[in-house]
């Protein structure tokens, strides 16, 4: 998990703290994620992982880690909506997406 006791940690919140203490994203605090953490917890994991591997491979970590930190940017219960695991897997990245444009420019 990502905490302040982390190497690289100062780095990485450099790179994306402009988008983690937005209202946006804070209210993925609110939504359940997989294995008991909140969406917003688990979108800090899957961004600092992201940013420590594709520093270590010389790829272009600062993507990797706003990615990572935009990448489930919805807002809804999926095991509730009704959508199904399917229609929900397919539906939710083009909503992530959308609500990420309307928060920050992005990289190609």
């Amino acid at each position: 998990m990502v905490n302040a006791d982390n190497n690289l940690y100062n780095e990485f919140l450099e790179i994306v703290e402009d988008l983690i203490y937005t209202p946006e994203f804070r209210k993925l605090d609110e939504c359940s994620h997989h294995y008991g953490v909140s969406r917003m917890q688990h979108c800090i994991n899957v961004a600092y992982y992201s940013f420590v591997v594709c520093k270590k491979l010389k790829l272009d970590y600062v993507a990797a880690a706003r990615a990572g930190l935009l990448h489930d940017l919805f807002y809804y219960d999926w095991q509730g909506s009704g959508l199904g695991v399917a229609k929900h897997a397919f539906l939710h990245s083009s909503i992530a997406l959308k609500n990420a444009e309307q928060l920050t420019e992005l990289s190609p």
